[in-house]
C-alpha cells in the first residue's frame, strides 16, 4: 500500500515532465531516482533488481523514461573534474550528477561491458572516481574492471588521494581494495610512492604496510628520495614513524645510513624496538615475500640491535619475541656461507659491543667452516636455535622479569 501511494505521487508529479526526464534535463528528479536505482534508499528491498525496485515507486512508464534519462546524461554531460570530486568528498558535498552517472554506468555495463570501455578515457576515469566518492559500499562490477586497468585507475587514485590528504581528509577511498588485494600489484607500484609522500599523518600500521609495499613493488630510488625528505624534517614525525623511515633509508643504503642510524638509536630501546620489528617484517626467511639484503646490512643491523636485545633464555628456557627476532637476523648470516657473509661476521667480531654475542658468532663461523668442508645441509631455524640452546650460547643479560 505504501508503494502504491508513492508510485501514484511520483506519476502525478513526474509524468508531466516525462520528456525532460527522457532527455536528461530534469536533474532533481533523475538524481532522486538514481539513488533508488543504486540501492541507497534503506527503506527499500535492495535485493530486488534495480529496474523493478524503481518501478515500485515510479511505475513502468516513468521507469523507462528515467533509465533513458540516466544514459542521456552520461552521454551528453562533460566528465566531472577529479580534483573537484576530491574536494567535494572531503566536504561531504556529493553532487547530484554523480548518482545519475553511476546509475547510467550500471545500465550500460548490463547491456555490454564494452559500453563502458567504449567511453572516452576522461569519462571512464570520472565514473571510477565517482564510484568511490559517492557509493563506496556499493558493489559495481564495472568499477572493479576499471580499477584493474592502471591507465584508468592510477591517475585517478593519485589525484584523488593527494587532494583528500592536502585538505586533511581522514579516509582514502579504495585504499583497502588496492593495498589488501592480490590482483592490484600493477596499481600499487604506481601509487604507493605518491601516497607515502603526501600522507604525513599516516597511522603507524598503514605506514609500515605502505613501506613494505614500496620495497616489494616500487622503485627503490624513488623510495629513497622520499625517505630523505622525511628524515630531513624530524620534527614532523613521532619517534616511531621516524625510525621506520630511518630503517627504510638504512636498508636501501646501509653504508651511508648505518653509522648515522647507530648514532641516532644509541641504546634506547624505544628506538631500537621499532627498528627490529620493521626489519624482521622484511627479511625474516620464513615469510612469503622476503626482501634480499646484503650480509653487511644484516651485520650492521645486529651491531645496533643485539647489544640492546641480546638473545637469552630465561630459567624456563623460553624465548621472548625480541630474542626470536634477533636470532632470525643471526640465522640470515648463518644460512649464507658466502664470502660476503664471512666478511660481515669478521666485522661483527671486531665490534666491542658484540662481545655479549661472541659465542653465537663463533658458532656461526664454525657452521661456515663445516659448510665448506662437506656438502652438509643447512639446519632449519628451529634446529639452529636448538643448537644454540644446547650449547648454552644464549646467555645474555637476564631479564628483570625472568623467574628465578
Amino acid at each position: 500500500m505504501e508503494y502504491q501511494i508513492a508510485r501514484h505521487e511520483s506519476e502525478k508529479n513526474c509524468l508531466p515532465q516525462i520528456e525532460a526526464i527522457r532527455q536528461g534535463s530534469a536533474i532533481p528528479i533523475l538524481e532522486r531516482f538514481a539513488r533508488v536505482y543504486l540501492g541507497l534508499m534503506y527503506d527499500l528491498d535492495n535485493s530486488m533488481p534495480a529496474a523493478e525496485r524503481m518501478a515500485l515507486l515510479a511505475g513502468e512508464q516513468l521507469t523507462e523514461a528515467l533509465l533513458e534519462g540516466f544514459v542521456h546524461v552520461l552521454n551528453n554531460q562533460p566528465a566531472p573534474d577529479i580534483q573537484q570530486l576530491g574536494e567535494d568528498y572531503v566536504r561531504n558535498q556529493q553532487g547530484a550528477l554523480g548518482y545519475i552517472l553511476l546509475a547510467a554506468a550500471d545500465i550500460l555495463y548490463r547491456q555490454s561491458a564494452a559500453m563502458i570501455t567504449g567511453l572516452d578515457r576522461e569519462k571512464q576515469q570520472a565514473l571510477f572516481c565517482l564510484h568511490y566518492t559517492h557509493t563506496s559500499y556499493v558493489r559495481a562490477p564495472w568499477a572493479q574492471a576499471l580499477l584493474l586497468r592502471p591507465e584508468i585507475s592510477v591517475p585517478v587514485l593519485n589525484t584523488l588521494w593527494a587532494v583528500i590528504l592536502d585538505h586533511d581528509g581522514k579516509t582514502l577511498p579504495a585504499y583497502l581494495r588496492v593495498f589488501r588485494s592480490n590482483d592490484t600489484f600493477g596499481i600499487v607500484n604506481q601509487t604507493v610512492i605518491p601516497l607515502l609522500r603526501h600522507w604525513h599523518s599516516c597511522r603507524r600500521k598503514y605506514l609500515v604496510e605502505l613501506l613494505y609495499a614500496a620495497f616489494h613493488y616500487a622503485s627503490h630510488e624513488e623510495l629513497l628520495a622520499v625517505a630523505r625528505e622525511k628524515l630531513a624534517d624530524p620534527d614532523a614525525l613521532d619517534e616511531t614513524r621516524y625510525m621506520y623511515w630511518y630503517a627504510t633509508a638504512f636498508i636501501l643504503k646501509p653504508d651511508e645510513f648505518g653509522p648515522r642510524l647507530a648514532t641516532h638509536t644509541g641504546r634506547a630501546k624505544l628506538k631500537v624496538l621499532p627498528l627490529l620489528d620493521f626489519i624482521i617484517g622484511l627479511v625474516r626467511p620464513d615469510q612469503q615475500d622476503v626482501l634480499p639484503v646484503s650480509p653487511m646490512c644484516v651485520a650492521q643491523a645486529l651491531r645496533i640491535i643485539a647489544p640492546v636485545f641480546p638473545p637469552h633464555t630465561d630459567c624456563l628456557e623460553g624465548l621472548d619475541i625480541n630474542t626470536q627476532n634477533v636470532l632470525w637476523l643471526f640465522y640470515l648470516l648463518a644460512s649464507d656461507s658466502g664470502k660476503d657473509a664471512q666478511v660481515a661476521l669478521k666485522w661483527l667480531r671486531k665490534a666491542r659491543v658484540m662481545k655479549i654475542c661472541a659465542g653465537i658468532l663463533k658458532y656461526i663461523e664454525s657452521m661456515h667452516r663445516d659448510a665448506t668442508k662437506s656438502a652438509c645441509s643447512m639446519p632449519s631455524y628451529p634446529e639452529f636455535v636448538e643448537s644454540l640452546t644446547e650449547k648454552a650460547l644464549l646467555q645474555g643479560r637476564s631479564n628483570r622479569y625472568d623467574i628465578h
